[in-house]
């Protein structure tokens, strides 16, 4: 299968299983309370989000933090850069009262929201997994009492990673049967942005075979129940509409005349300066560093 049409194909099945956990949030059944618990020690991690009076509780973080909090479903929260997904995590993190982990697939996106990696955190090998050589640890105390997990920037995520988790999750709280071992799971994330890493052409024929691509929504486990799934789309990021736009359209690859020509008219051609305000970046240090030179 061409590269772009499998893309697509991907994407589709994304949308899909969106679409579908959307609907099933629509006609899910009467909320469920739960029990007040004291956290363990675990769920104090960075405090990025000191100042919680400085995050404004839109309608959107009400609805979200009420489904998480209590109604006790698992969601995939998404949204556009900008709309304030990791900003309600470190809310959800200081506010919840539940067993938590926060959990992201890089070191650099576990330090954004305060957490530590799923590797580390799984104690899981930095290669190609299989889900069913995991074992019950001596002392799975941690996991016993885990009542959430969180995972951020979820779209790098391989499918056998989330299928790993999932299977940890299970084996380690003796419940091989429910999802994630019965843990409530939010995922948060942009499906337009990073994708998963697969580094040759062995690993993407494994991952086609195995789980019809590298994505974490191609893992088994959701081929059960879906997360119910909530869209941000308040953009705080930007406040220039027309940027806005522009963003969006390059996100979605839906480019048009118009906003190419806006486009090329931020162009400068060679030999003219730069214009006022301008900020010049590069894909590494090198052409950076010698316009700095030039500049000088």
């Amino acid at each position: 299968m061409p590269g772009g049409v499998r893309h697509t194909v991907h994407r589709q099945r994304a949308w899909s299983l969106i679409n579908r956990a959307m609907h099933s949030a629509k006609n899910s059944a009467q909320p469920r309370s739960h029990p007040r618990v004291v956290s363990p020690s675990f769920h104090s991690v960075a405090h990025r989000a000191a100042d919680l009076s400085q995050i404004t509780l839109t309608d959107e973080f009400r609805h979200a933090l009420d489904l998480i909090e209590r109604q006790g479903q698992s969601v995939f929260l998404t949204g556009k850069a900008g709309t304030g997904k990791s900003t309600f995590l470190h809310y959800l993190r200081e506010k919840t009262t539940k067993a938590t982990v926060v959990l992201a697939p890089t070191g650099v996106a576990a330090l954004n929201v305060g957490g530590q990696t799923i590797h580390s955190f799984f104690q899981l090998p930095p290669t190609i997994i299989d889900p069913q050589s995991l074992r019950r640890r001596k002392n799975p105390k941690l996991f016993q009492k885990l009542q959430t997990l969180i995972i951020d920037e979820v779209s790098m995520v391989r499918a056998d990673v989330m299928d790993a988790v999932d299977r940890a999750l299970r084996v380690q709280r003796d419940n091989l049967s429910t999802p994630f071992g019965g843990v409530q799971v939010v995922l948060c994330g942009d499906l337009f942005q990073l994708p998963p890493i697969v580094r040759d052409g062995d690993m993407r024929t494994f991952f086609d075979a195995q789980y019809g691509g590298p994505y974490f929504f191609l893992a088994p486990v959701f081929a059960e129940p879906c997360p119910c799934c909530l869209e941000f789309t308040t953009i705080y990021r930007q406040r220039d509409d027309t940027l806005i736009r522009v963003l969006n359209k390059m996100r979605e690859h839906d480019l048009d005349a118009e906003l190419f020509t806006l486009l090329n008219a931020r162009v400068q051609r060679g030999g003219q300066g730069p214009l006022a305000g301008s900020l010049w970046i590069g894909g590494t240090k090198g052409p950076c560093l010698r316009r700095d030179r030039v500049q000088v």
